[in-house]
């Protein structure tokens, strides 16, 4: 069954900064790792998947690093979950109808088939470079423009 977890939240992380430097060549994992606040133990496990299914690339050496195989744009969100997590179904139902013992009975199976259709087309549909320049503090809007004059947080006693 299909999750966003830790895994696949930082591949995402660690593809959008490979594709914000893809025209830069190789980058070093521990850099990245460093700028991205990410564990580099964890991200250099999450390139073993992203290698096999040929997603980047490595070089050895001083001038060595990670890079995209293809550009951003070519790199679709689907793939990239689907190098992680293999199947992309949210239930187990819409992977094998057989795995589920309220198969014949369940009145939310055309729900959860169109939901499945939905994120499919969404992760199919968004490359890399749709999400290149959306990091945080990057192209945000000015809150004056929100007609926003003065934000107030509160401490909750609890």
């Amino acid at each position: 069954m299909f999750q966003i977890n830790r895994q696949i939240d930082y591949a995402l992380l660690f593809m959008v900064a490979l594709a914000e430097r893809y025209n830069q060549g190789y980058t070093s994992l521990r850099l990245l790792a460093r700028e991205r606040k990410l564990p580099y133990r964890f991200l250099a496990k999450i390139t073993i998947s992203l290698r096999k299914e040929n997603l980047i690339v490595a070089q050895e050496g001083v001038n060595g690093g990670y890079r995209l195989v293809n550009s951003p744009e070519r790199i679709f969100l689907k793939k990239i979950f689907e190098a992680l997590g293999g199947n992309l179904s949210l239930v187990r139902c819409n992977h094998d109808e057989a795995s589920c013992p309220s198969f014949c009975q369940c009145s939310s199976k055309r729900f959860w088939r169109e939901l499945q259709e939905a994120i499919n087309q969404i992760a199919s549909k968004y490359s890399l470079a749709d999400l290149v320049g959306h990091s945080p503090g990057v192209n945000l809007p000015n809150v004056k423009s929100f007609g926003v004059k003065k934000v107030r947080i509160f401490k909750s006693k609890f």
